[in-house]
């Protein structure tokens, strides 16, 4: 049952009710006109937004590069495939990141975005350790044997130069590629255990393992012997070209033999 109109305080006619069945039909029809208006308004919030998103105030402005100091900053923006332009959003880090492992000196990659159109790709780069000789080229090595880079000559290497290994080795030695030999990672446990104290060593020959021979960077050969107290044979032998340098007589030295433990000097004639 509906009564008379009435007013409220603000003088609007106001229907009174008495009926809970059209009660409870007209607020249902209210609810319907709300949920229909708050749906349209979110369906246009999510255009808005998307076409907001894609709009040119959101394009890469610029690409900065950080921690890079093997690989040219170039050749990272070229590997990641991002240019000016493109849409900030639409940059994928994971993409990136597998795009930029593609160079072999390149260890890791983080990629940073600021609404200001600017991407940070910040880069960790593998170090290498040591130069290997195979067959008729030479490749640098980070620690675990990972080929960073081959060489047809070297001119000025400062890294160890690892010498005697299976010549059959270099038909799979291309950057990014692996070595994979018993002998490399003997000679690379070396290299770890002398690089604080063979500051001159030159090249490490791993031909023999039982007669393995340094040679530091004035040309002394070293007869260490086994892989075993290299550290303790190596300051034995130090000290003798020490004092061989000190006197002048240095040239005249054509090998020392330290692989029992005491020294042997052999004098060229």
């Amino acid at each position: 049952m509906v009564s008379s109109p009435s007013q409220t305080k603000t003088g609007k006619p106001v229907r009174k009710v008495t009926n809970i069945d059209t009660y409870r039909k007209n607020r249902r029809k209210a609810g319907h006109y709300r949920w229909a208006l708050m749906l349209v308004f979110a369906v246009a919030c999510l255009f808005a937004g998307y076409f907001f998103a894609i709009s040119p105030f959101f394009a890469v402005r610029e690409i900065r590069i950080v921690g890079n100091s093997q690989v040219d900053s170039q050749r990272i923006i070229q590997l990641s495939g991002i240019e000016n332009g493109d849409n900030i959003f639409a940059v994928n880090s994971r993409s990136v990141k597998q795009l930029l492992q593609i160079e072999p000196k390149i260890k890791d990659a983080e990629v940073s975005r600021s609404l200001s159109g600017k991407i940070t790709i910040t880069v960790s780069e593998r170090q290498s350790v040591a130069t290997v000789a195979l067959d008729q080229f030479f490749v640098t090595i980070d620690e675990q044997g990972r080929i960073l880079a081959r060489y047809r000559t070297i001119s000025d290497c400062q890294l160890p130069l690892i010498t005697g290994l299976p010549q059959d080795l270099a038909a799979t030695a291309a950057p990014g590629c692996y070595i994979r030999s018993a002998q490399l990672e003997q000679a690379l446990s070396i290299v770890r255990e002398l690089q604080e104290y063979a500051l001159d060593l030159g090249e490490l020959n791993i031909a023999d393992d039982q007669q393995i021979k340094l040679y530091t960077l004035t040309g002394v050969e070293l007869r260490m012997g086994d892989k075993t107290n290299m550290k303790e044979k190596y300051l034995v032998a130090s000290a003798i070209i020490s004092n061989h340098s000190e006197t002048g007589s240095l040239s005249q030295i054509r090998y020392i033999d330290v692989s029992a433990g005491q020294a042997v000097v052999c004098y060229k004639r």
